[in-house]
């Protein structure tokens, strides 16, 4: 799954998993016009909970059980030319359906580097509620009350918060509590809970799959002696259009030099393939493969980008967010009773024969990797260098003679 901080996560296989949600929005009702005058309160209660449990490798996944209920009250008090009302409603209902919860893991690369996790409970949850109100009103003239009873029906709708925390320094339990604001103004209450079930006992065995990266016309990209680069264009640019995110075909090439694309040839798979793509250590993202060719599968063209702004530019997932010299990794696992993986690496900026910086020539070392002493030498060896340069062509131009240290003058 990746290296370093996140093995001992990566050994985790089930999860059971519960979250709750619970939200509490509560409002005034006054206004005024004229003579008329409302006063009032609307309060309103509703609570949503999942639960199931997590299976995956790189990405954790269920279809969870999701049930909900709602509970909102209405209250308010009418007067103006001497009429009196008094308005009372309820909305009450619950509901059960399912719900897709995902679990990624990932580093950041702060110093130290530190860890994070991110849970998602996608689509939420709808359901039916029965809405029952009252009105009473009294004659201003003749002090008659009377009073009128209406029920309708309708559906309200419920959801979770995506939660994003650093992961835990000891113990492989996941858990917490929250308070997060909504867009509406409501308070939400969000707890969680994440116990591991099962642990890989040893590596899946590979699948025999064909994993490759490809170039912008589909050339095989070799990670031997070959990395990916960032891309030279800004998002915007107009001549990214042919590098968009669906509408590709097997054969389609992209504009921008640097784009690439993954390929899967498996002769077991069916309609599509699903992949999962990891730049360093950040969060995972998952790749349906579904442009068939044969055995062979391929998916959009992606790019590399180095700024925020540049990865924010489009709303896609054609922009991977990434450093220079960090490592890609492509993972292809498919579900028991298979329970294989395969995996393909590859660098960004530089391959790895290019990394040395203990090769002779400076010329081959990578700077970003140098060292005080090596500096200091390349230093050293390039004065060298010019003052030999230097002295050759001041000798060459007063005729190859040569001069002695008091007929030069240094201002």
């Amino acid at each position: 799954m990746s290296d370093g901080l996140l093995d001992a996560w990566s050994e985790v296989t089930e999860w059971s998993a519960e979250l709750t949600c619970s939200v509490i929005y509560d409002t005034d009702i006054l206004s005024s016009l004229g003579n008329d005058e409302v006063v009032g309160a609307h309060r309103t209660r509703w609570q949503v909970v999942a639960s199931g449990v997590l299976a995956g490798h790189a990405l954790w996944q269920v279809q969870a059980a999701l049930s909900a209920s709602w509970q909102e009250d209405s209250n308010a008090d009418e007067s103006g030319h001497g009429w009196i009302g008094k308005s009372r409603s309820t909305v009450l209902g619950s509901g059960t359906g399912t719900g897709t919860i995902s679990l990624a893991m990932g580093i950041e690369t702060t110093h130290p580097p530190s860890g994070r996790y991110e849970i998602r409970v996608a689509g939420g949850l709808t359901f039916d509620v029965t809405m029952t109100s009252s009105l009473l009103t009294q004659d201003p003239v003749t002090n008659t009350p009377s009073e009128s009873h209406h029920q309708s029906t309708g559906s309200r709708d419920v959801f979770i918060p995506p939660i994003d925390e650093a992961l835990p320094h000891s113990g492989l339990v996941l858990e917490g509590n929250k308070q997060i604001q909504l867009s509406s103004g409501a308070i939400a209450d969000v707890s969680w809970t994440l116990h591991p079930l099962n642990m890989a006992n040893t590596p899946p065995n590979p699948c025999g799959a064909i994993l490759r990266f490809l170039d912008f016309r589909n050339h095989v990209i070799d990670p031997n002696v070959q990395a990916l680069a960032v891309s030279n264009h800004v998002s915007s640019d107009e001549a990214l259009q042919g590098v968009g995110i669906v509408g590709f075909d097997f054969e389609a090439h992209a504009t921008d030099l640097s784009a690439f694309r993954l390929e899967v040839e498996d002769s077991t798979a069916g309609a599509s393939v699903e992949v999962v793509l990891q730049v360093g250590f950040r969060a995972r993202t998952i790749f349906q493969l579904s442009t068939k060719s044969g055995n062979r599968y391929r998916g959009p063209f992606l790019r590399l980008v180095t700024d925020n702004e540049d990865e924010r530019s489009l709303a896609t997932s054609q922009n991977i967010y990434c450093a220079l010299g960090e490592k890609v990794v492509l993972s292809y696992r498919k579900p028991p009773p298979d329970d294989c993986e395969d995996r393909h690496e590859i660098g960004i900026g530089r391959f790895p024969g290019e990394n040395n910086n203990d090769h002779p020539s400076h010329l081959r070392h990578d700077i970003r990797e140098l060292t005080a002493t090596q500096e200091a030498r390349l230093q050293s060896s390039s004065l060298r260098v010019l003052r030999r340069q230097g002295a050759a062509k001041t000798q060459a131009t007063l005729g190859g003679k040569p001069l002695s240290r008091a007929s030069v003058s240094v201002p």
